[in-house]
C-alpha cells in the first residue's frame, strides 16, 4: 500500500514540476518503455485535474499546477474538457415526481456520489452513446447498400431494359486501355433524368452472368452487383440510377461468371458524367 501511495505521490510531483532533473528524466524514460506505467501517469493526470477543479489541492499545489502543468495547449484542452464533463455531471437534477422511477434513481446517484465517480459515469455514458451512433450508422449503410442492389437487380432484368428510348441517355463504353482521360465517353444527365443506360462491348461470348463494379477514377467504390445478358454474345447493357452518379469520371470493371464458378476478367471501361 505504501508503495502505491509513494508511486502516486511521485507522479503528482512529476506533473507539478516538483522533481529534480535526475528523477524527472527517470520518470520520462520509464514512460517511453513501460506502457502500464504510462497508463498510471495518465490516470494520475486525470485525478490531478479533477482535484484542481474541485479545489482539493493545497494552495501551493494549485500555484504549481497553474504555472507548470497548464503550460501547454494539450493540458489546457484537457482542463477544459474535464471541466465540461464535471459541469454536466453536477448539473443533473432529480425529476419532480412522487414515486421513485428509474430517472429519479439515476439522478439520486449523481447527486450523492463523488465528483470523480460522476465524472467517470458521464464519460462512460458518452462512450456508450457514441458507440451506439457508430453502430446505427453502419447498420443504415448496410441497409442502403442492400436496397440499392435490389433496385439494380430490378432495373437490369431483360424486361426492364428498353431497346430504344429517347428519354433514357445511352452510352457505349470503351476499354480503359484504349483512351486517355480526356477522351472518355461522356453522358449528360439533367434533374429529370432517372436512369442512364451503358452498353459494354464485353470481349467474351461464353459468359452470360457478370459481376460489375463501379468506382470513381480515384478508386472510391460506388456499387457492386451481379447481372446477366439476354443471350450469349449479346452486348452487356446496364442501367444505373442517376442518383448514385455525381459529376465525375468513372471506371466500370466487368468480370464474367461461368456456370462452373470460374471468373474471367473482361476488362475495365471508363466514362464521364456531366450534370446540367
Amino acid at each position: 500500500m505504501n508503495d502505491v501511495k509513494q508511486q502516486s505521490e511521485l507522479i503528482k510531483q512529476y506533473l507539478l514540476g516538483d522533481l529534480t532533473e535526475e528523477r524527472r528524466q527517470h520518470v520520462e524514460e520509464r514512460l517511453m518503455s513501460d506502457r502500464n506505467y504510462r497508463d498510471e501517469v495518465l490516470m494520475g493526470e486525470s485525478e490531478l485535474v479533477e482535484d484542481y477543479l474541485t479545489e482539493a489541492l493545497l494552495p501551493v499545489e494549485r500555484r504549481k499546477f497553474e504555472n507548470h502543468y497548464l503550460s501547454t495547449p494539450r493540458q489546457l484542452k484537457k482542463l477544459k474538457l474535464t471541466k465540461a464533463l464535471l459541469k454536466a455531471a453536477q448539473s443533473t437534477r432529480p425529476p419532480v415526481v412522487q414515486k421513485r422511477n428509474l430517472l429519479q434513481v439515476i439522478a439520486g446517484f449523481f447527486r450523492s456520489s463523488s465528483p470523480r465517480l460522476r465524472f467517470a459515469t458521464v464519460s462512460m455514458i458518452l462512450l456508450v452513446v457514441l458507440g451506439a451512433g457508430v453502430l446505427f450508422y453502419a447498420w443504415r449503410l448496410r441497409l442502403e447498400k442492400a436496397e440499392l442492389r435490389k433496385e439494380l437487380a430490378q432495373l437490369n432484368t431483360p424486361q426492364n431494359i428498353p431497346s430504344t428510348d429517347s428519354s433514357v441517355p445511352s452510352l457505349t463504353l470503351l476499354p480503359l486501355s484504349l483512351r486517355d482521360q480526356g477522351a472518355l465517353p461522356r453522358v449528360t444527365v439533367t434533374p429529370a433524368t432517372n436512369v442512364v443506360q451503358l452498353r459494354v462491348p464485353v470481349a467474351s461470348n461464353s459468359n452470360q452472368n457478370y459481376r460489375v463494379e463501379l468506382r470513381t477514377l480515384e478508386g472510391d467504390q460506388v456499387v457492386e452487383f451481379e447481372t446477366k445478358t439476354q443471350a450469349p454474345g449479346a452486348p452487356l447493357i446496364l442501367q444505373l440510377p442517376t442518383r448514385i452518379l455525381k459529376q465525375n469520371d468513372y471506371v466500370l470493371t466487368v468480370t464474367g461468371l461461368s456456370a462452373q464458378g470460374l471468373t474471367e476478367n473482361l476488362g475495365e471501361y471508363g466514362f464521364r458524367v456531366l450534370q446540367q
